[in-house]
């Protein structure tokens, strides 16, 4: 059985022809050839069910060890490729943990987390798989309705992130934070941010994109977009209008959270295009019967070239070639190994799997199927002890 599907994740770690990631629903880290398109299960997280909701959906890579990173989850398990051993390196989070892996290079030992709400920092050593640091820095008014953008950037030694209409400045040696950039005549509340090395990129709830310069004063908005955008968009103080912003080559890519359509602004000109997928068309309504409730996750970027993007409606991957502004869909396959191997697990844990999701009807028309073949079977046993024991 050959299966064009695999489960989604929040990011894929690639290394050469290999990609590592774990599942969103599924507690488990995957490896991925590049060339065959094969997916295979490599191990499950210890310590908890085989099916749950982005408790560990992030990875990273140092070495040969593997570390799958929370997002409601209270630990960071790390796998040793070589010796196919866990490990844990316990934190002490109440909220969920802002991962933004774009800020993470390879081969960089440190890694730093951010707790929503809170802003609790933890300071992750990759090297001796400890938390070497954890401190809290004044970053607003606790007294005020707080959002955090569960994206942000890394410039040098600092980060940036929004929250509401203000981006704030994180030093990461001084271990202070600072507001940057004052954001309070904008209104709406920004939730991704990137930048190109020249500006800040921020979009949140609602259809602007605000532009500023490294001192942190506006240069930019975008607000004009083309027509065929509004077909599936309902403009809401509490609906998304971009999930990612990615700095790619000369443009700005721009990945919607209900928008069928994925835009690409021009860094210098602001001129937008629009690429367009006929395959992800969707209604307003529709988008909601997705997985999660919008349109796309990002997985990957490889090369400095292709952007991996899971389609939640469809439930496959597509690349965007961003050299030549085409889409191609990728045929990764989860091994008929995996397959039954997730079978045993979820029939076992009896787990509940959903209609909606293609991989988990699939695994549950095949724990009928063997549930049905092992009542064959000993029917058949028991008919053919019988018919012996009349013969004896």
């Amino acid at each position: 059985m050959q299966n064009k599907i695999i489960p989604w994740s929040d990011n894929w770690w690639i290394e050469n022809d290999k990609a590592w990631f774990c599942a969103g629903e599924f507690n488990a880290l995957f490896c991925v050839d590049l060339n065959t398109q094969q997916c295979e299960l490599l191990a499950r997280i210890p310590e908890c069910s085989i099916k749950d909701f982005r408790l560990y959906p992030f990875c990273i890579k140092y070495k040969d060890i593997i570390f799958c990173l929370p997002d409601i989850g209270k630990n960071i398990w790390y796998y040793d490729i070589k010796h196919k051993t866990w490990g844990k390196i316990q934190l002490n989070n109440k909220n969920r943990i802002n991962v933004n892996i774009d800020c993470y290079k390879q081969d960089n030992k440190n890694l730093i987390l951010i707790e929503e709400k809170s802003g609790m920092i933890f300071k992750i050593n990759l090297e001796k798989r400890v938390v070497e640091e954890e401190y809290s820095v004044f970053l607003f008014d606790h007294t005020s309705d707080n959002v955090f953008g569960s994206v942000y950037a890394l410039m040098n030694d600092k980060i940036y992130y929004p929250i509401n209409t203000k981006i704030f400045e994180l030093d990461i040696n001084k271990k202070e934070a600072v507001l940057y950039q004052d954001g309070s005549s904008i209104g709406a509340k920004q939730y991704c941010i990137c930048y190109d090395n020249d500006h800040f990129w921020l979009n949140g709830y609602s259809k602007e994109i605000y532009i500023c310069n490294k001192a942190g004063r506006m240069v930019n908005t975008i607000i004009e977009y083309p027509s065929k955008l509004e077909d599936n968009y309902c403009q809401s103080e509490e609906l998304l209008f971009l999930t990612r912003l990615i700095p790619l080559g000369n443009y700005i890519w721009c990945i919607p959270f209900q928008l069928n359509e994925i835009m690409y602004i021009h860094k210098d000109s602001f001129e937008i295009s629009v690429l367009e997928i006929p395959e992800e068309r969707q209604t307003v309504e529709s988008v909601k019967d997705n997985l999660v409730g919008h349109k796309y996750l990002v997985e990957y970027i490889r090369e400095d070239r292709y952007i991996g993007i899971y389609s939640l409606k469809n439930q496959w991957i597509f690349e965007i070639d961003t050299y030549e502004l085409c889409v191609k869909r990728k045929e990764y396959t989860l091994s008929n190994t995996s397959m039954q191997n997730l079978v045993k697990v979820c029939s076992a844990e009896k787990v509940a799997l959903s209609e909606k999701n293609n991989l988990e009807r699939i695994l549950f028309s095949m724990i009928l199927d063997s549930r049905y073949e092992n009542r064959s079977n000993r029917q058949w046993n028991i008919g053919e002890m019988v018919f012996q024991n009349l013969c004896s």
